[in-house]
């Protein structure tokens, strides 16, 4: 039990930190960066998000080995990958206040429970959670990107693309940056656990 709770608890605070980077420096202005409103607004959104993918990354990840059988570890895919369909449509739904385009976000749920479903269900050794772990980062990084610049594209057409997170457009190196600070600090905080648990297991 304490092994999901340490899980758990590392995949929270990389996921609050993934948004709550991204809402305070994308969608805030300069002016108004440190404002109470901005602030308080990026670590309420950062934490309900950061719940929500700490359980996914559990789900997806932990939990599945605790099954011998096939059928409760495809059950604990299919969980982690709606929860984390639910962690995008609660980003535009309540944060956005935007009617999500569900396509989107179920691609963005789906690649964010990916490499926590196949570590979960494949991953044994420590270079196999590494190798996962640098997959799932590019794979995440990618289809923020794709998003974004479909989202950018359109901006001066009759019809507006959905973007998974909005950065400022026409700005790629501030983009990329932000994309890699969301991947990066969520593939790590999910796998970083899986490695020591792994080897104190060993």
């Amino acid at each position: 039990m304490l092994k999901f709770f340490y899980h758990y608890t590392v995949a929270l605070i990389g996921a609050t930190l993934a948004m709550a980077g991204v809402l305070f420096v994308a969608l805030t202005s300069r002016a108004d960066l440190l404002s109470p409103t901005n602030v308080n607004r990026a670590i309420s959104t950062g934490l309900v998000f950061g719940h929500i993918v700490a359980f996914a990354v559990v789900i997806g990840s932990t939990i599945p080995r605790q099954f011998e059988r096939l059928l409760p570890r495809i059950l604990c895919a299919f969980s982690a990958v709606a929860i984390s369909i639910g962690a995008w449509a609660y980003y535009h739904i309540f944060v956005l206040l935007a009617d999500p385009d569900w396509f989107a976000i179920s691609v963005g749920g789906t690649v964010l429970a990916s490499g926590f479903m196949i570590s979960g269900f494949i991953a044994t050794r420590k270079s196999q959670f590494i190798g996962i772990m640098i997959g799932h980062g590019i794979l995440l990084f990618a289809t923020l990107l794709y998003f974004h610049l479909q989202w950018q594209n359109s901006l001066n057409t009759a019809e507006i693309q959905t973007a998974l997170l909005y950065f400022e457009p026409f700005q790629p190196q501030r983009t990329t940056i932000l994309a890699t600070w969301f991947a990066g600090l969520i593939v790590v905080s999910g796998y970083v656990p899986m490695l020591f648990l792994q080897e104190s297991s060993d």
